[in-house]
């Protein structure tokens, strides 16, 4: 799907309910394998599944086909048989990192998504939410210029103005 095909399923979708402070990181990771490897261990945190199968979960989905979405921007994302919940943990990157994103460009912003097999609608609004978030220069002017956890949670609440 492109990024205006998932804006139409959003409809009053809040991203932010997926979101704990302790699930926006400040990194800077070298490469995707990297940036993907730490993903795993910071979903597994949220959830009883070891960061190996996450891992393999999300390399299987990059597999299938790239999750940078391009604007500087992926979602690596991948659906576990049992988990009853959504988590979502997002990267800001200090620098940008190959990606194979569907515009050629480097990614610095990432958000991990991991959630279960069987929650299909709840899966297309959280990556149609973050699409529409994507999409607006604005606020993604806003999270590439981010540096602390509040300002990204509140971007995503869509309650940061300006800064």
């Amino acid at each position: 799907m492109v990024l205006a095909e998932l804006g139409s399923i959003k409809q009053g979708f809040n991203i932010a309910e997926y979101v704990q402070p302790d699930q926006v990181v400040f990194t800077d990771e070298k490469t995707k394998y990297s940036l993907l490897e730490l993903a795993a261990n910071r979903l597994s945190k949220c959830t009883e599944i070891t960061s190996q199968k996450i891992l393999e979960a999300l390399l299987e989905r990059e597999k299938i086909v790239s999750t940078g979405l391009g604007l500087g921007v992926a979602l690596p994302h991948a659906r576990i048989a049992g988990l009853k919940n959504y988590t979502l943990a997002i990267f800001i990157n200090e620098q940008s990192v190959a990606w194979d994103a569907r515009d050629g460009e480097n990614v610095r912003i990432i958000f991990a998504i991991l959630g279960p097999d069987d929650q299909q609608i709840k899966h297309l609004q959280i990556i149609s939410s973050l699409a529409e978030l994507i999409r607006e220069d604005y606020s993604r002017s806003l999270l590439f210029s981010a540096k602390t956890k509040q300002q990204v949670l509140s971007i995503l609440e869509g309650t940061l103005s300006s800064q």
